[in-house]
């Protein structure tokens, strides 16, 4: 090797005790075995459940001219995650414990190849905290324990595949052809599962720049150069393959940051940051949803928004300071950074602003920074008992949340479970007890449906859909009269939601409010909305009949 190899700072000689492997193999599948019983839960339903495209099993091309959700979909872009599913629905015939037991065989590779990414770039010991911490991470549960939380899984054991080969790149003197060729097929695999995996080429550059010590900037182009070169054909196709079969803007925006401009999402997302990372590093309250009442948008900056910003500027200061001295802490920093952007509605608004299944990839760069930590301290210890302490320690640390993952993984059960756990963890949010709402009208429980819709409405509501849900319900099981104020609580959050517009018009007309129902129609008509003018003259018409009949 000539040039360039791996930093030092934090590779000590020694050689890992073979029974490590198996037994972290064995620690993730028993960590995983809870969620084998779990059924399909939530997004779970019409992704795979009710979702014909899944129960086909088709040609692999066929799903990538298709969205990742049902139509009408959205933006999003994950043709290998279904064309996957569709593979497991098959060989099942639709059981739910195939699904999830994908999920902990993906969920095992990914602790085994951080594992193995640990003894590349770390001492034994520190290589197996990070696994070990990683295997029992809280977090996880969300993209363990839900099936369409394979997507993560799978994003995150080729993102690690692809830094293993490339590290492996770096140790000669030229980047061969075949190394460079099979990272762009990873990027593929991975950018095809979910769009995280966009990052690995960013992933790569931050190992570049942190591990890889020797060689100036030009010997470092010439001879990784090629590798990068194909993961930027790589990433055009796929921005080919997506632009063919979904539009790259528009869905769904979260609560806290609709219609919100760059500085404004900024400004919430930094507000975010120290919710970040208490589940990195607390991760004990869980919830699935992070909905508005539980994170709300920042109309300037705050305490929040100051912590946000001290912990970013701490983060970026220890990598500057690291990079020399403990370089692979101040990698798994970068890859924290690069992992979690996708996330951080700065390049464009997504639907959510924290979710915990979203962190999955991130973690690993907070396993490997920890693991670093681990490494250092275990070489200051010495040798014979502080060791022996030390070890024992941190297994006894490990317990807890080994055990809060355990349990938490019943939780996805099934939507049911679920969405009732979910108001337990954010009562805050009206959106969580509208789920639970929704669910329980659908399986037909209508008195307990009712008590959740109520129990939402006590909330600050923004979305106009819950108003014309919520609406309508009324409307159907109790009558118009009841349902009117409530749709007018729709429109007062948009003029221009349509759906209660239009129902509000009809339970007006329904009540005999003749002239209220033509105004609201003639607003409808005023905003550009050609098909009230119908409905206006209906009005007129009923209102001149009952003139009549008088």
């Amino acid at each position: 090797m000539t040039g360039t190899g791996f930093a030092a700072t934090d590779i000590q000689p020694g050689r890992a005790p073979r029974w490590v492997g198996p037994a972290l193999a064995i620690l993730s599948l028993a960590i995983a075995a809870p969620s084998l019983s779990n059924g399909f839960a939530y997004d779970d339903v019409p992704i795979i459940e009710n979702n014909p495209v899944v129960h086909t099993l088709s040609s692999p091309r066929v799903y990538l001219t298709q969205g990742y959700w049902p139509p009408p979909g959205d933006i999003v872009y994950r043709p290998l995650t279904v064309w996957l599913f569709a593979v497991q629905w098959w060989i099942g015939d639709g059981a739910p414990i195939v699904f999830h037991a994908v999920n902990a065989l993906l969920f095992m590779a990914g602790v085994l190849l951080l594992y193995r990414l640990g003894l590349r770039i770390l001492p034994p010991a520190g290589a197996a905290c990070a696994a070990m911490l990683f295997a029992v991470h809280p977090v996880h549960v969300e993209a363990l324990a839900n099936v369409v939380g394979q997507a993560e899984l799978s994003v995150a054991a080729a993102v690690l595949l692809g830094v293993l080969v490339y590290l492996e790149g770096r140790r000669r003197p030229a980047f061969s052809t075949a190394r460079a060729a099979a990272l762009a097929g990873i990027l593929l695999w991975a950018g095809l599962a979910k769009e995280q995996g966009l990052m690995l080429p960013l992933i790569l550059l931050a190992a570049e720049a942190t591990l890889v010590c020797g060689g100036s900037v030009a010997e470092r182009v010439r001879q990784a150069g090629p590798a990068y070169l194909l993961q930027v054909v790589a990433g055009l196709l796929l921005l080919v393959l997506r632009l063919g079969a979904v539009p790259l803007t528009g869905g769904m925006q979260a609560d806290a940051i609709r219609g919100a401009s760059l500085p404004g999402r900024a400004l919430t997302m930094l507000g975010a940051v120290p919710e970040w990372l208490r589940l990195f590093l607390w991760p004990f309250h869980l919830q699935a949803d992070y909905g508005p009442g539980e994170i709300v948008r920042a109309s300037g900056w705050g305490p929040s928004q100051l912590a946000g910003l001290l912990i970013v500027a701490s983060a970026a200061a220890a990598v500057l300071v690291w990079r020399s001295r403990r370089p692979v802490a101040a990698f798994g920093l970068l890859w924290v950074a690069v992992a979690l952007f996708p996330v951080s509605n700065l390049l464009t608004p997504t639907g959510v602003v924290v979710a915990e299944r979203t962190l999955y990839l991130p973690s690993v760069g907070v396993a490997l920074a920890l693991g670093a930590g681990a490494a250092w301290l275990w070489q200051r210890l010495g040798q014979g008992r502080p060791r022996v302490a030390a070890g024992a320690a941190a297994m006894l640390l490990l317990v807890a949340p080994a055990w809060r993952t355990l349990t938490r993984e019943r939780v996805w059960r099934d939507t049911g479970t679920l969405l009732a756990a979910t108001v337990r963890d954010a009562p805050d949010s009206y959106r969580a007890w509208w789920l639970l709402a929704h669910h329980l009208a659908e399986v037909g429980d209508t008195a307990r449906a009712t008590a959740m819709y109520r129990e939402a409405a006590e909330r600050p509501a923004s979305d106009a859909r819950f108003w014309e849900e919520f609406g309508q319900f009324v409307r159907v099981t109790t009558g118009c009269e009841a349902a009117v104020p409530i749709f007018r609580r729709g429109l007062a959050q948009s003029d221009s939601a349509v759906v209660a517009r239009s129902r509000l018009y009809y339970c007006l007309l329904d009540v005999g409010a003749l002239d209220e129902a033509r105004a609201v129609a003639a607003e409808g008509v005023s905003l550009g909305d050609s098909a009230f003018v119908a409905l206006m003259a209906r009005a007129d018409s009923l209102s001149a009949a009952r003139a009549e009949s008088r």
